[in-house]
């Protein structure tokens, strides 16, 4: 995967929060979920608004095919809310409040 060829040359909260929601995005279970937090964790620290609001649309919609729907309606709630107040309609309509 190039994105790990990218992180290991520079390891930075971007390049590992998207890395990480890369690789949760095909991968399953518990370690889904870690990966998932892991990201969201990461990217937080960024200025990257977009992409940490994709990490909680990704992880939202995650926890909701996996039935766990109180967890999920947190996760795409905070997504919603961030793509909303970013003007990112397209976005925020994947994650209703």
């Amino acid at each position: 995967m190039w994105l790990s060829e990218r992180t290991r040359v520079t390891p930075s909260d971007w390049w590992l929060g998207m890395e990480a929601r890369s690789r949760a995005f095909l991968t399953e279970g518990e370690v889904a979920e870690n990966l998932y937090r892991a990201s969201i964790e990461r990217l937080a620290r960024t200025p990257a608004r977009v992409e940490l609001a994709r990490a909680h649309l990704l992880y939202g919609e995650w926890l909701r095919r996996e039935n766990r729907r109180l967890d999920a309606r947190e996760q795409l709630r905070a997504a919603h809310d961030m793509f909303e107040g970013m003007g990112v309609e397209a976005f925020a309509e994947r994650a209703p409040a």
